[in-house]
């Protein structure tokens, strides 16, 4: 540790400083910039304190318990008042809803993620029309093959949707028909092996749109090489 005196410490910003010198009780550790106390003695004096005094260590404690629940309460209670209000406002906006759903059904992006739906649907139960299969260039079986590569302890994709797993997209839908006009074309890319995978749930969730993550560039890249495509690197 570099000498250094409380002054200079303070000028500079530092929370702490060392002298080099033994304190009273013959601790040579750094001091603290605010009351030139040795933190080794301050640490002592605090066990000490602590050992002398646990009903005030009990009550601190229940006191900062009971803080929590508080907060947590108050942010399930928040959530519970915007569902009402958000179940009001649909009440109350019925053709407005209904207009948006259709205008959002209507956009690339709604067709994508309705046939998408559909798709999955079929290659699960294993029942896919010729059309469906020749688009995505795969089998039922070689979906499931590819989907559970990873995951040997689920004999099926059902059962690892019933243990709390997604079937994700790497790169985004939104990401995919914001940039591809073409709605074949898009669909193709949305359902390609290398943009499917199952992960845990929360992983999912916490993704987001996710686009600067690691993996979802190097997908972009394959994927702009199978398809002949210039989707962007972010």
């Amino acid at each position: 540790m570099n000498v250094i005196s409380r002054k200079e410490a303070k000028h500079k910003g530092f929370k702490h400083y060392f002298t080099g010198k033994s304190c009273k009780n013959g601790h040579v550790e750094q001091r603290y910039t605010g009351n030139g106390t040795c933190i080794r003695c301050s640490y002592e004096q605090e066990v000490n304190w602590r050992k002398q005094n646990p009903d005030l260590i009990k009550l601190s404690r229940k006191k900062r318990y009971k803080k929590r629940i508080r907060k947590t309460l108050s942010a399930l209670e928040r959530q519970k008042r915007r569902i009402l209000s958000l179940a009001k406002y649909r009440n109350t906006n019925i053709d407005k809803i209904k207009k948006i759903k259709r205008k959002y059904n209507k956009s690339l992006i709604g067709r994508l993620r309705s046939i998408c739906q559909r798709t999955y649907k079929s290659l699960n139960s294993g029942k896919l029309n010729k059309s469906k299969l020749y688009l995505i260039d795969y089998s039922p079986q070689e979906y499931r093959k590819h989907i559970l590569e990873n995951l040997s302890e689920f004999g099926s994709i059902q059962q690892a949707y019933d243990n709390n797993y997604h079937l994700d997209h790497v790169v985004p839908i939104s990401f995919i028909s914001k940039h591809i006009s073409n709605k074949l074309l898009a669909f193709k890319i949305c359902m390609s092996l290398y943009n499917l995978r199952l992960i845990p749930s929360e992983k999912n969730l916490r993704k987001g749109k996710g686009i600067t993550l690691p993996i979802v560039q190097e997908t972009i890249i394959l994927l702009n090489t199978k398809y002949n495509v210039n989707m962007p690197l972010l």
